[in-house]
């Protein structure tokens, strides 16, 4: 009896506790059991932040979904696209809260919503409902989860303050099961000097990491720099082994032991929320790689949750200058739950200088020479104990058995080199340092001037500068230069900031002023401006975002528009135009365009005006569209027209044209079937609906009548399937069905039918 006593009084305290702990607390998940997310705070959108959470329902709508707090019903907004069916909770905490995507609301509610709706004739409706008319408690049945608006099936939810600034539900009281640390993949450099390359003549930089132990990591080779830098991580999260990737809740960076910089996913602000395209690596995040994020601060970056330390940005090698030599570098990741992963590594700053110096080319006969090096500045912190002489062959480069070469007591170097043509050849120092690290020295022999004439030249615009490369053709290094024109103005000259290889010449050219227009770069293998360059490349190129708004003409027929507030600095835009001959066969009513670079950071979207042929028949049904070159086939853009121009808004750059658009949508798999009887009185409507090109604008391009009684369109445009439910039921007999669509520019399609409702199956009893 004793026993029994003691076991009833346990169990009394252990209630007693969890009781007060949901008291304290006052809240609980939307969803009931086991909490697993498809999508995390922070995580990268199109553009912008994700602001809350996405609760997996397992693959299918219909979950109920819970009130987290006491409080009341505050919003429900309707739409087709984003939230799809949201709704809105102001909690007594004093937070109000989101959930997105649903499929209905509880019954009391969606009625509500519903007759709203049949009132306006209209499924977009946003109401607000006055403060504790719906009042709901914690735990209370508000929702059913569903997939309206965007994605599959999940429940998306977001607590917001009062000043309507999304949290991290993670951090602020809804914390998940997880004991999985973040895994790291790469660790990333990118220059920051206005035209400094890596070796592989680009910005940006990323290199594998090792694991080492279950929550180490080591990036197993030393690197040099002598340039200014930012770091970036490769790195995710995960709540359960082989769960969805999601971003990392906090990472910090710290060198020599020091903070350095940090940044974490704790709050938003939809004022700045477009900084998620500088927080990640854009061209990354837009291919659904969002996973690399940068642990400095670039140009525009205004997203709060990231600070360097000291008021510095987080770029290494800037003002207070650092000490030359090696140091260390550790990022920290930490998931919402306090799990913890930890990347060290070491690199050298160097000056921008070669660490040695050529004293002497001692030529002892033709087929051997003996150069002789001392150091430029005091090599000691570096740790060199060993070098070697790399050749330059085509693109690559490579040590050569035939040299020998010693490093002196007093640290001189000196490199005994036997061949042939030896004065001809690219030779460079190796430095090895105890460490670990190679430092490739600039070249010490061998540059031409001037090279070959047999170059190419080609162009690229991205990470907000111009790539220019000059391809040569000969087995001989030399000095390179590029001449920028506009109507045969020379405009400025750029040299590369290193010497890459005998093949290629790579440049970076920030959109300086003196760019504002450039049609013609021209390129040589010379420093000396008194020789002519050899190779040009015809462009178009403009330097956008120095003013408050720049207005381009492609040509006499379309303009494209950029403003300085769309964008996070100023960057090129390269424009060209493909003449269309025959345009009918490809149902365009222009050229053909483009505006690149087609990946583009910007913090809103620029302009496009086309002018078009307005007299030709059916010229109305004409949109700007661009190019989807993975799905070959346009999208629609065009947002107004007036009689004789278009107007559409664009992202992303890219191809674009104004594309005419005959064809109607289409109503497919239109239930119940005509002629067929139902025993439901309140029989489910539904229909596939699809467009091929200008699209359904909204709910008014949707009109479904019910024996001539307007009704709900509840549309889905990602699986096309609209559908309608009589809130009343039906009597009896026959009713009919009318289905009236229209796209963006005025196809229209239809279908009717009659259906009968009969009586329902009499059961029979048992005797």
């Amino acid at each position: 009896m004793k026993s029994s006593t003691n076991r009833s009084l346990r169990v009394f305290i252990l209630l007693i506790l969890v009781a007060s702990i949901g008291y304290a607390a006052g809240r609980t998940w939307p969803l009931k059991g086991l909490i697993d997310l498809s999508s995390a705070f922070g995580d990268y959108r199109t553009g912008r932040f994700h602001a809350g959470l996405d609760l997996r329902t397992g693959g299918v709508p219909g979950a109920q979904v819970l009130s987290p707090v006491d409080g009341y019903v505050w919003q429900v907004k309707m739409s087709y696209t984003g939230y799809g069916k949201g709704l809105y909770l102001k909690g007594n905490d004093g937070y109000v809260y989101v959930f997105g995507h649903l499929q209905r609301f509880a019954e009391k509610l969606d009625r509500r919503v519903k007759l709203e709706q049949m009132a306006r004739k209209r499924y977009y409706v946003e109401i607000e409902f006055p403060a504790d008319s719906i009042r709901v408690k914690a735990g209370e049945l508000i929702a059913f989860s569903g997939q309206t608006g965007a994605g599959a099936p999940h429940l998306h939810f977001e607590k917001r303050t009062a000043g309507n600034f999304p949290l991290n539900p993670l951090t602020n009281g809804y914390p998940a099961d997880d004991n999985v640390p973040p895994v790291i993949r790469q660790v990333g450099f990118q220059e920051t000097d206005a035209t400094a390359l890596f070796e592989s003549g680009r910005r940006i930089e990323m290199r594998a990491v090792e694991a080492k132990g279950g929550r180490g990591y080591v990036l197993d080779r030393v690197p040099y720099f002598n340039r200014p830098f930012g770091v970036l991580v490769d790195c995710y999260d995960q709540l359960r082994k082989d769960g969805p990737v999601l971003n990392v809740y906090r990472l910090n960076l710290y060198i020599d032991d020091k903070p350095w910089y940090e940044t974490a996913f704790d709050t938003v602000d939809y004022a700045t929320t477009n900084s998620a395209n500088l927080e990640y690596d854009y061209t990354e995040a837009i291919e659904n790689r969002a996973t690399i994020r940068r642990l400095f601060r670039m140009a525009g970056d205004e997203y709060s949750g990231s600070r360097g330390m000291e008021g510095g940005d987080g770029t290494y090698g800037t003002a207070p200058a650092p000490s030359f030599g090696y140091h260390k570098a550790r990022i920290e990741a930490l998931d919402a739950a306090g799990n913890r992963s930890q990347l060290t590594f070491s690199f050298v700053w160097g000056p921008p200088e070669n660490l040695y110096h050529l004293d002497t080319a001692e030529m002892i006969n033709d087929s051997n020479w003996v150069f002789r090096f001392s150091p430029a500045v005091d090599t000691r912190p570096y740790g060199i104990d060993s070098a070697g002489v790399f050749l330059n062959q085509k693109a690559a480069w490579g040590p050569v058995p035939t040299i020998e070469t010693k490093i002196g007591p007093d640290g001189r170097i000196s490199a005994d080199v036997k061949g042939y043509l030896i004065d001809r050849r690219v030779f460079r120092l190796a430095l090895f340092t105890r460490g670990g690290c190679r430092i490739d020295e600039e070249p010490f022999n061998g540059i031409m001037e001037p090279g070959t004439t047999r170059i190419g030249v080609t162009h690229e615009l991205n990470d907000d500068g111009l790539y220019v490369t000059i391809k040569a053709g000969a087995l001989l290094g030399a000095e390179a230069r590029l001449e920028l024109y506009h109507q045969g103005k020379l405009l400025g000259v750029e040299y590369p900031s290193r010497y890459f290889n005998m093949e290629n010449y790579h440049f970076f050219v920030p959109p300086r002023e003196q760019y504002a227009r450039v049609d013609l770069i021209k390129g040589i293998l010379s420093r000396d401006t008194s020789r002519a360059a050899v190779m040009a490349d015809t462009v178009n190129l403009a330097v956008v975002g120095r003013d408050d708004s720049t207005v381009l003409a492609i040509d006499s027929n379309a303009t494209v528009i950029f403003r300085r507030s769309g964008l996070y600095q100023p960057r090129f835009i390269d424009l060209k135009v493909n003449q269309i001959r025959f345009r009918a066969p490809l149902k365009l009513n222009s050229d053909h365009y483009e505006v690149g670079p087609a990946v583009v950071a910007l913090r809103e979207p620029f302009e496009i005006r086309m002018r078009y042929f307005s007299t030709l028949p059916d010229s109305g049904r004409t949109g700007i569209c661009r190019l989807d070159r993975k799905a070959n086939r346009w999208r629609w853009i065009n947002i107004r027209t007036d009689s004789s121009e278009l107007f559409g808004t664009m992202d992303v750059g890219g191809s674009f044209a104004a594309v005419y658009d005959f064809d109607p949508p289409i109503i497919s798999n239109l239930t119940p079937p005509a002629g067929d009887k139902v025993r439901d009185t309140r029989p489910k409507i539904q229909f596939t609906l699809i467009d091929s090109l200008s699209g359904i604008a909204d709910d008014r391009n949707i009109l479904i009548k019910l024996d001539g009684k307007w009704q709900i369109p509840e549309y889905d445009p990602e699986t096309g399937i609209c559908q309608t439910q009589p809130m009343e039921p039906l009597a009896l007999g026959n009713h009919h069905v009318a289905v009236e669509v229209s796209d963006r520019v005025g196809n229209k399609a239809a279908q009717y039918l009659q259906f009968t409702v009969a009586p329902p199956y009499r059961t029979r009893t048992k005797r």
